[in-house]
């Protein structure tokens, strides 16, 4: 072959290659995009928005006022059984007198015992603060309620003091972990 074929044949390359490998990358590209696309994974759903901590805590604080309604109801029954359902399994109880409580089962028991000699009314418990970090809340307040005592036949007596209870999301809402009173104290 001769110099001017060699010539003539590259130039004739060169010129294929130019015509129809510039020509043609733009629609190279797009396809390989859209290859590329149908590879990728689906893009992740947008999260979604940080709950509101004020709405949070406010709901946080209903469902335990509506726990304490509970909790009085049964306290004013005298449902030894349906009180201590307000309580985790290992919850510990800080009674105003008498020894610690450990356990759900030991505070129906020691409430079933105080139902047998007295009963409550017109028990009243007041929320002062609640505070919550995760699944947990701590709450502060005052009570009061009256005492009747049958076994005395003494005069109803009014009990008035401050508590203060940690409570747990547990299975079925917020459960006490831990209770302590103060009788006496002012609110």
């Amino acid at each position: 072959m001769s110099r001017a074929a060699w010539a003539f044949t590259l130039a004739a390359a060169l010129f294929a290659f130019v015509l129809f490998g510039v020509l043609r990358v733009p629609a190279y590209r797009e396809r390989r995009r859209e290859l590329l696309d149908q590879l990728a994974p689906p893009p992740s759903p947008v999260p979604s928005a940080m709950p509101d901590p004020e709405a949070l805590h406010a709901e946080i604080a209903a469902a335990i006022a509506e726990a304490n309604r509970s909790c009085l109801a049964a306290l004013e029954r005298g449902d030894a059984r349906a009180y201590a359902s307000h309580f985790v399994e290992d919850a510990i109880s800080l009674p105003a007198r008498g020894p610690i409580v450990r356990g759900r089962a030991a505070i129906e028991r020691a409430m079933a015992e105080a139902f047998r000699s007295a009963r409550f009314g017109n028990a009243e418990w007041r929320t002062i603060d609640t505070r919550t970090n995760g699944s947990t809340a701590y709450e502060t307040g005052t009570y009061a309620f009256v005492v009747f005592n049958s076994a005395e036949r003494s005069r109803p007596q009014t009990l008035k003091g401050r508590y203060f209870v940690v409570w747990k999301r547990a299975a079925g809402g917020w459960k006490i972990a831990y209770d302590a009173s103060q009788p006496g104290a002012a609110g």
